[in-house]
């Protein structure tokens, strides 16, 4: 059971996470259009969202929307990108994965926001006196990770932040358990670099590439929930029961 303090300081997390993500999206604008290219990016995403995974720990979920998401954020307009991102995980959340409005609405604002700072990072680190387009700068590998992590740390950071407040635990060992093992690091590289060379089969073949990666999603989902369950198992073998507790406190007497 949750203490005061802590539920109160989750309440405030949601509701703060929600509020900001609705300003973002308020900002951005309502989409110019809804043609085939929206929803190809949209049908896309909402696919990595439904291919989640929970983690080691079994108190929050990963999906595999990442590389999607940050392609993007740099192919779209941030009126029509940011309203995926948040629509997508919405939706998901909702069916099929069947969570409680409040933590639907809490995953897509969360999901918002790190679309938000990766969007913010990417710009800042695309040439100012650039004539091309941002998509163009696909190239621009340091500006594409960088704009990927500040999306996993700001999205893994809030559900890290939203678990540590429901579980009574530092957010740093909350965050280091269910996110920064190296397996799960691996992959979010992965899908990071995954985005960047969508970004170059877009350019070449249009709405279809964006469809054409959701099998490489797929073994990414099935290699990452494989491991996932593996930790699970070893953290359990690990934690001592409240039955061996007692059995080795019994031997220490009998000693």
């Amino acid at each position: 059971m949750l203490k005061n303090g802590s539920k109160t300081g989750l309440a405030i997390l949601v509701i703060a996470t929600v509020g900001g993500a609705m300003a973002l999206l308020a900002g951005a604008g309502l989409p110019d259009r809804f043609d085939t290219i929206f929803w190809a990016w949209f049908v896309s995403c909402l696919a990595g969202e439904v291919l989640w995974i929970q983690t080691p720990t079994r108190n929050g979920t990963i999906s595999m929307a990442l590389a999607i998401d940050l392609a993007a954020l740099i192919a779209l307009h941030p009126s029509q990108s940011l309203v995926i991102v948040a629509a997508s995980a919405l939706l998901a959340s909702i069916y099929p994965h069947r969570r409680p409005l409040k933590r639907a609405l809490f995953n897509a604002a969360q999901s918002t926001l790190a679309a938000g700072a990766a969007l913010l990072v990417v710009r800042l680190l695309t040439p100012v006196d650039s004539t091309v387009a941002i998509l163009d700068q696909y190239t621009n590998w340091p500006g594409l990770f960088a704009g990927g992590i500040a999306f996993f740390a700001v999205n893994s950071g809030l559900v890290a932040m939203a678990i540590a407040l429901d579980t009574s635990r530092s957010i740093w060992m909350t965050w280091r358990d269910n996110f920064g093992y190296a397996f799960e690091l691996a992959t979010t590289a992965a899908q990071i670099s995954l985005a960047g060379f969508l970004l170059i089969a877009y350019q070449q073949m249009g709405p279809m590439a964006v469809l054409a990666v959701l099998p490489v999603l797929g073994v990414l989902w099935w290699s990452s929930a494989r491991e996932s369950a593996l930790k699970a198992i070893r953290v359990d073998i690990d934690r001592p029961t409240a039955e061996t507790e007692g059995h080795e406190d019994d031997l220490r007497r009998a000693g």
